[in-house]
């Protein structure tokens, strides 16, 4: 009986040890994630306004109206936020002219992740493409 008595607490103690041991190890691997800079970017040659969707630094949705080329936003997002974006079109009636041109960027730790041109169309209207980037 005392032989089984010890065998039982040394498996315990091992058993515990090991659980110890490999949940120090697994916490020393996982660094926390940190806070990324993000670039929002529009360049071109469009002259009318832009109404601008984006995503801040709290991952909320935030709405801008850029009234001239170039524009740029730079944040710090926090590190609970997964994902960002940004997005836009014209802003009535403030149309640009047939053939003007936007290029959006989108850059997270100056590394351009996305990139997209839009032109305006016969009256003047622009859509911006839709960028967005994973932040894990």
């Amino acid at each position: 009986m005392k032989k089984i008595f010890l065998l039982v607490i040394s498996i315990i103690i091992f058993g515990l040890a090991y659980i110890s041991l490999t949940s120090c190890n697994k916490d020393e691997d996982e660094s926390p994630p940190s806070n990324k800079t993000v670039k929002y970017e529009l360049k071109g040659n469009y002259t009318g306004r832009i109404f601008v969707a984006f995503t801040d630094q709290n991952g909320s949705t935030v709405n801008e109206i850029v009234s001239s080329l170039p524009w740029n936003k730079e944040i710090t997002v926090k590190s609970s936020v997964i994902a960002v974006g940004i997005g836009g079109q014209t802003s009535a009636p403030y149309y640009g002219a047939v053939g003007q041109t936007v290029t959006a960027n989108l850059y997270v730790e100056n590394q351009v992740k996305q990139s997209g041109t839009a032109t305006a169309d016969t009256n003047g209207v622009i859509v911006l493409p839709n960028l967005a980037s994973s932040l894990q």
